[in-house]
């Protein structure tokens, strides 16, 4: 994993692993895309929904080949240090929860925001409360709240 990266950081200094798929030349934005990726990595508390967004982005432009990599889950793998249940976890947080898809009542809030921000009626919960919250279907979702600890969540599931 490449640290000490940020908004600041050249692209052309960053030391990327690559594959050994070769898919043609990197594009400009390949390594931009990388650098997101790494800057939202280092405050990650703060930049989940940033980084799962850069995350669906680099998958959707299928920025990974340009390094040589048949997909986006070994491309972090070999150069963020994030696992495939990791990169789908942060993706799935983000379409789920980021404020642009937030157009529901919830508690009495509808939010309509940007896809980089957490949506508002989900900022008082954690990003694990939100990572077990993905597999609940809307209507159960509505029973969670902020104070519930992962458990209690995980019981919610089971009934």
């Amino acid at each position: 994993m490449m640290n000490g990266v940020n908004i600041a950081t050249n692209e052309k200094e960053l030391d990327i692993k690559y594959g050994l798929i070769d898919f043609g030349p990197e594009r400009e934005l390949a390594r931009a895309s990388v650098k997101y990726i790494l800057t939202d990595m280092n405050d990650i508390r703060k930049s989940y929904i940033k980084l799962g967004f850069h995350l669906s982005e680099f998958e959707r432009m299928e920025y990974y080949k340009d390094f040589g990599y048949a997909s986006l889950q070994e491309f972090c793998d070999a150069n963020i240090g994030l696992d495939k249940s990791a990169v789908s976890r942060c993706i799935g947080v983000f379409r789920t929860f980021n404020a642009s898809l937030d157009t529901q009542y919830r508690n009495g809030t509808i939010s309509k925001g940007s896809s980089m921000e957490l949506g508002t009626c989900w900022k008082d919960f954690s990003y694990s409360q939100l990572c077990e919250m993905l597999s609940l279907d809307e209507k159960t979702r509505e029973l969670v709240k902020p104070e519930m600890t992962i458990k209690q969540i995980r019981e919610l599931k089971k009934k």
